[in-house]
């Protein structure tokens, strides 16, 4: 699986002093109407990450999968004590 080697080779850059643990859930509730349309909670994103940390997110795919991290952190399912990384594909043109 792709996502299970590029983590893999993250997490061996990075050599965190931490257990990490390779499950991952694929959750497609956050893709919207498709492929380069925003969604509302992609756009309160971009806003908020703007705002706050002066991070820019293309509409397309990293605002989404940020509003379903944020999405995550307010249900409780990723903690406030837990690390996490966020894995995005970027392109430069």
């Amino acid at each position: 699986m792709l996502l299970a080697k590029l983590t893999n080779e993250i997490i061996e850059n990075l050599k965190p002093k931490f257990d990490i643990t390779t499950n991952f859930e694929l959750n497609i509730k956050f893709v919207g109407e498709g492929y380069g349309i925003p969604t509302e909670n992609g756009i309160k994103a971009i806003n908020l990450l703007a705002k706050l940390e002066g991070l820019f997110l293309c509409p397309v795919y990293t605002s989404k999968a940020t509003a379903g991290l944020i999405e995550y952190i307010k249900d409780n399912k990723i903690k406030k004590d837990e690390t996490i990384v966020l894995s995005i594909q970027v392109e430069c043109l």
